[in-house]
């Protein structure tokens, strides 16, 4: 029982490990090849709230992802 348990929770943190390297992975893709000409952390620092929920928007799908790697 307890080995069956152990060996579940290394699967699902294995996954989940997989998860979080693949929305690091989106996010930079995105970063790099959607919006090459826009440079999110100054254009927030200079109030652009379109850059802002952009931003917003792309790590919410990211941290989609991920939860859906701990389920």
């Amino acid at each position: 029982m307890l080995d069956q348990l152990l060996r579940a929770a290394v699967v699902n943190l294995g996954y989940t490990a997989l998860m979080i390297l693949l929305a690091v992975g989106l996010w930079k893709a995105a970063d790099r090849w959607l919006f090459p000409d826009i440079d999110f952390i100054p254009e927030i620092k200079k109030g652009n709230i379109a850059a802002a929920i952009l931003a917003g928007v792309l790590l919410l799908f990211c941290a989609q992802l991920v939860t859906a790697g701990l389920n």
